[in-house]
C-alpha cells in the first residue's frame, strides 16, 4: 500500500488514492517526493490532503500543477483538500483553482 509524504499508510477506496501532505511547510522537495509516489500508483483519482500543512511554496504548487496535467493526459486526476492558513492563501492568490482544483 502506498505511503504518504510523511510516511503514513494511505487509504485507498474505489479507485481513489488519498495522501496526506507533509505537516508544517510543504516545499518543492516535498512535492517532488509526493509526485513520485503518485506516479508510481495507478489510481485514477488522487486526493492530496493539506489539513496539517500550514505553508506551501509556489514551487511546490507548480510541481502539482505539472503533475496534474500529466495525470489528465493519462485519464487520471489530482485534487486537493483541506487547504488552510498560508497554503490556502497562496493557492487563492495564485489563482490555482482552475488548474489545481479542490475536492
Amino acid at each position: 500500500m502506498p505511503r504518504s509524504a510523511r510516511g503514513e499508510t494511505t487509504a485507498m477506496s474505489v479507485g481513489t488514492l488519498s495522501l496526506v501532505a507533509k505537516p508544517g511547510r510543504f516545499s518543492h522537495r516535498d512535492a517532488e517526493a509526493l509526485c513520485g509516489q503518485i506516479r508510481a500508483s495507478r489510481a485514477p483519482t488522487v486526493i492530496v490532503d493539506f489539513r496539517e500543512t500550514e505553508d506551501a511554496t509556489t514551487a511546490a504548487f507548480a510541481q502539482l500543477v505539472l503533475l496534474r496535467r500529466e495525470l489528465l493526459r493519462e485519464g487520471r486526476d489530482l485534487r486537493l483538500k483541506g487547504l488552510r492558513s498560508r497554503a490556502a492563501s497562496i493557492w487563492r492568490i495564485s489563482r490555482l483553482s482552475m488548474v489545481l482544483p479542490l475536492q
